[in-house]
């Protein structure tokens, strides 16, 4: 299963606007929406790669694994 489909509540579209805003530069991005978006979404997107990499048998040393740090 997917993240996505695993994560139905998140506004997925908005998500890709925000991604695009970023990669494209627009001039009014407020940096605090995008620190305060990334602290508040980084623990459940490293809890879910966690167990998806356990799922998979992919702990072990030398695997990829998140960087948390």
């Amino acid at each position: 299963m997917s993240f996505k489909s695993e994560h139905t509540k998140i506004d997925w579209a908005q998500v890709a606007g925000m991604g695009s805003r970023l990669i494209h530069g627009d001039v009014d991005i407020d940096y605090e929406i995008v620190w305060t978006t990334l602290v508040a979404e980084t623990a459940s997107l490293v809890t879910w790669q966690l167990a998806r990499t356990s799922k998979n048998g992919r702990g072990e040393r030398g695997s990829r694994r998140p960087c948390v740090g």
